[in-house]
């Protein structure tokens, strides 16, 4: 097996690696993610830009994405030897805010807005 030395070594001789932290995906999305699906999915979309006559300023993006209410403290500087040192924060659990952004073709935007529950 090789040990910790080979690998620090390994990795020095090829420089066009790095170690990095795989996203998690499930099995289903990376079985479907395939040419014949991908194909299937362009080849509606033609139908719908030609049946309706799309323009740029009718294609929106919309992203998502979750914001919770209460914030962990992060990292401060104190006196060297003092014992107390705080932070306020809410003692709730919190709750997890939708914010939305949409972007249209042409460059338009609306801005961020917020779904709260």
């Amino acid at each position: 097996m090789a040990g910790a030395s080979w690998f620090t070594n390994f990795m020095q001789r090829h420089q066009n690696l790095s170690i990095r932290r795989p996203q998690a995906t499930s099995l289903t999305r990376s079985t479907s993610f395939n040419e014949k699906n991908v194909e299937s999915f362009f080849n509606k979309l033609a139908t719908v830009y030609e049946k309706y006559s799309f323009e740029a300023k009718d294609i929106w993006n919309v992203d998502e994405t979750g914001l919770t209410t209460v914030q962990k403290p992060g990292h401060l500087v104190a006196s060297k030897g003092e014992r107390r040192v705080g932070s306020v924060t809410s003692a709730e659990r919190g709750v997890l805010v939708t914010m939305a952004l949409a972007g249209n073709a042409l460059g338009n935007i609306i801005p961020p807005h917020f779904v709260f529950p």
